[in-house]
This record gives C-alpha cells, structure tokens and sequence, in this order.
C-alpha cells in the first residue's frame, strides 16, 4: 500500500507577515535607489568623480590633483530662464536631442517643516526659511521621457535667480547666466544637472546625475 506524502498547512498570519516583510523589503529597496543622495567625497565610481570635478565647487581640488580635461564633458546650453523655469536644449538638426525643463515655485506652509528636517539637518546650515523651491524637473532624450523622483527635488530650495544681459553686437538677443547648468558626456551615456541654490552661509550645490537614460542618484556639498 502507497502511502500518501502528508504536507503540513502553512499557517496563514506566518504566510501573511512574509509576504507583508518582502513587499516592505522591496519598497525600502527602490525607495533608496531613487533617494540616494552622497558628497563628492564619498563618490566611489572613478568615471563618475572625474566627470563631477570637472564642474562643481566640492570637486575642484580634487579636478586640479588628478589634472582632469574638461573635454570629458559637453555643456548642454541655457536657452531660456526667468523667475519660474530653466529650459536647457540640445538640437540635432531639426528634433530635439536633449530637452531639459526645471520649475521654480514659491514655498507654502507645508513646506517648512520639509526645510527644517532635511536640508538644514543635510549641510548644519542655520535656520533661514526660504522662499522658493523646485517644482519639477522635466527632461526628455529624444523621445525618451527620463523620470525624475520627486524626492530628489522636492527639498531643494532656494535656487539661484536666472540674469540676463543685452549683447551689444546683437542688442536684441538676450544671453541668459545663472548657476543652473547641465552637461552630458561624450557617448551621452551620462547627464549631469547642476545647480548653486541658497545665500551667504546657506549656499550649497546639487548635481543630479542621469546614466542610460535613468536617474542614478544626486550629490550635495556645501560650498561656504
């Protein structure tokens, strides 16, 4: 006589609290990936370091060590900026190749506690209640919508007001100058959107790095 294999029952709240512990494993684990923010210091890809010295503040000693050429990267240009968007383009021939969009709005209420508990406590900046954030960051690679998460704008503040001069030779053109600047490397494999945000001792620099066509992670350094 065949004996019949006996399978022991799985007890339902076990069967319920690992399937609760593994979807909370893997939110954590995007979560962290959208979130990860690092200093120039604590950068462990090489490429990546070099490319960051090439254009930011915190990475300037370390671009002159190692003799870095800024030929590694190509500036994507400012064509146009006010009080409330940069607009970064790249065209080839008549499409666009890189198209970069950043949206500036005015702080509210809800706003200051998200100031007070993440970038102050980020840089040990003193308390300055600011008066502007970023909105929204928008860029597309052809017709590939890149996504940026939100929570790696949305405590950014302060972003440094966009000038602009009249060019005497052509009088009518405007040349737009701000802090806000984006670069992409050679084989475009990597973007890189850089920003001075804050005043005096509350100055501090963002760079949000783009590679194939995903968001990667961000840096933030103080620059006082």
């Amino acid at each position: 006589m065949i004996k019949k294999k006996s399978y022991t029952p799985v007890n339902k709240k076990v069967f319920l609290k690992l399937l609760i512990l593994f979807f909370l494993t893997a939110f954590n684990t995007i979560f962290s990936q959208t979130n990860q923010t690092k200093k120039f210091s604590t950068i462990n890809n090489s490429e990546i370091k070099k490319e960051v010295s090439c254009f930011t503040i915190s990475g300037a000693i370390f671009n002159k060590i190692e003799n870095i050429s800024n030929d590694l990267l190509i500036e994507i240009l400012l064509s146009k900026c006010n009080d409330t968007i940069f607009i970064f383009e790249k065209v080839n021939n008549i499409y666009f190749d890189k198209l970069i969009d950043i949206f500036v709005s005015d702080l509210n209420e809800n706003d200051s506690c998200l100031f007070t508990n993440k970038i102050n406590k980020k840089l040990d900046t003193s308390t300055v209640f600011p008066k502007k954030k970023i909105k929204a960051i928008y860029v597309l690679h052809g017709k590939i919508k890149i996504n940026i998460p939100e929570d790696s704008y949305n405590d950014i503040f302060e972003p440094t007001p966009c000038v602009f001069s009249l060019e005497k030779k052509y009088f009518s053109k405007k040349k737009y100058q701000s802090n806000c600047k984006v670069f992409q490397t050679n084989d475009s494999k990597r973007m890189y959107i850089y920003m001075i945000n804050g005043s005096e001792k509350n100055k501090y620099e963002v760079t949000w790095i783009i590679e194939n066509n995903k968001y990667l992670m961000r840096i933030i350094d103080s620059v006082n």
